[in-house]
């Protein structure tokens, strides 16, 4: 999907979006033709969303082992920038996608203190603790529960932001359930 015409980027990332789903041996492949540099491409794209098929095919190679490994290693720095900074954006879809990919790659406790030191993944990460959205809730508290156990300097803004949060209400009920437990765990 490296092709100029924006239509053929946004259809060639969705599809691929949707073969990523089907097994490690194919993620694989895409990662060895290129997939990870290309999709980080499309970030940059004018139309909204092309990036956020972009993101999406980021999202779904971040349950890879070889960009884990990436992150691991510290040479996503800049991928972690962005990703935080997509966390913020107001269209859903990119929002989703970006939280999803820091939520799977904070599961490893290494990333996950990459993740806390990143200004931009902690913005992003207060940011969609005041989403209504059920989804991105979920995300978010995945991501908070990894960020607190990883980091104390970023545990406190994180945990103030939750219980705030728990005072106004989770629609998601995994959301809500992570959080009095984030909360209790951390009185």
């Amino acid at each position: 999907f490296s092709s100029s015409n924006e239509l053929y980027q946004f259809e060639g990332a969705m599809a691929l979006t949707n073969l990523l789903t089907s097994s490690e041996e194919l993620r694989g492949r895409a990662l060895q033709g290129g997939a990870w540099n290309l999709s980080k491409d499309l970030l940059f794209s004018d139309n909204e969303q092309v990036q956020c098929a972009g993101l999406e095919v980021m999202c779904n190679l971040s349950m890879s082992p070889e960009v884990l490994e990436r992150f691991v290693d510290g040479k996503a720095s800049v991928e972690l920038q962005l990703l935080g900074a997509f966390c913020q954006s107001e269209e859903p879809r990119a929002s989703i996608a970006a939280s999803g990919a820091l939520a799977m790659l904070a599961d490893t406790p290494e990333v996950a203190e990459r993740i806390a030191e990143c200004q931009h993944c902690i913005t992003g990460l207060l940011k969609l603790l005041e989403s209504q959205d059920g989804n991105l809730q979920h995300r978010a508290m995945v991501l908070a529960c990894a960020v607190v156990e990883a980091s104390a300097e970023a545990a406190s803004p994180v945990l103030e932001k939750v219980k705030v949060r728990l005072a106004q209400g989770f629609s998601s009920s995994f959301a809500r359930g992570l959080a009095e437990e984030l909360v209790k765990e951390n009185a």
